[in-house]
């Protein structure tokens, strides 16, 4: 008599377990958005998140940076420089300082 009343009260216990974890998780469902796309809509959302998509565009990117470096040197190119240089004559300036 006893064994039974503790699995009563065992079962009684599980149930009451699942009926706060399915109330739990009911309410989080409720409350959750649902979202209606069309197949056009769930294909551009795929295609703009995917991450092997955007890696392989980078490369892409990366190879026409590489192409339009390459075919920088075949331009003519154009370099400037100045300079500025003054000498001083060194007799004068020493005949003007001990005379």
């Amino acid at each position: 008599m006893k064994q039974r009343y503790m699995y009563k009260r065992m079962h009684i216990a599980i149930l009451g377990i699942i009926t706060v974890f399915s109330l739990i998780l009911g309410a989080q469902v409720s409350f959750a958005e649902t979202l209606v796309l069309t197949l056009n809509d769930a294909i551009a959302i795929g295609l703009k998140n995917s991450l092997d998509i955007k890696s392989k565009q980078l490369a892409v990117d990366a190879a026409q940076k590489d192409i339009k470096s390459a075919k920088s040197a075949y331009y003519p190119g154009i370099m400037v420089s100045s300079g500025y240089s003054h000498r001083f004559d060194d007799d004068q300036q020493g005949a003007a300082f001990f005379s």
